[in-house]
């Protein structure tokens, strides 16, 4: 569970298919290619392509070792890899490209990634903001002229506006906390 979350929280994928691309635009072989991201890129991505070379060597399918590889890690960038390397292996082309490819779009889903922690991280923010204000706001004029909001409290009219503006509140809670939970 560790060597998952290690995986899913840091570049290595990236950098290992950038320099596999690299590698390739060399004229490196596809082997080679993977044991130069298992020399250079630290564990989890290393280990994993040594491991690929491993099995490999020992006459399991490329295919075979790049789904082990991708069941292993559960992670949806090495899932993609894989399965672009099984159509790939199957079909033909440039692999250069294809590796270029698979680079830029786990670049830019991270980027997403980012941008909608962002915009999760503002939602909960403006949520503390806008449920707080009330909450202090009454909590000052208490403070500065208990009699001003003891109306609230003593008669029906004023209770019921408390009432409403809590519910309103708790309404709000509900709404921004969906709006924070939603997924893309």
């Amino acid at each position: 569970r560790r060597r998952v979350r290690s995986f899913a929280e840091r570049r290595q994928p990236l950098d290992g298919l950038e320099l596999c691309a690299r590698a390739l635009k060399a004229g490196h072989p596809l082997l080679a290619a993977f044991q130069l991201i298992a020399d250079e890129i630290p564990a989890p991505v290393g280990q994993i392509f040594a491991e690929i070379c491993q099995q490999q060597a020992l006459g399991v399918r490329m295919e075979d070792a790049l789904r082990r590889s991708a069941m292993q890690t559960k992670n949806e960038d090495m899932q993609l890899f894989s399965a672009a390397m099984a159509i790939h292996l199957r079909s033909g082309g440039n692999l250069a490209e294809v590796m270029q490819g698979l680079a830029f779009v786990i670049r830019e889903r991270l980027r997403l990634g980012r941008r909608f922690r962002t915009l999760i991280a503002q939602t909960q923010i403006s949520k503390r903001i806008l449920l707080g204000m009330p909450v202090m706001m009454l909590g000052v004029l208490s403070w500065l002229n208990p009699e001003y909001v003891s109306k609230l409290f003593d008669n029906t009219p004023g209770f019921i506006m408390l009432c409403v503006a809590t519910g309103s509140l708790l309404l709000g809670w509900i709404v921004m906390n969906r709006m924070a939970s939603l997924k893309a």
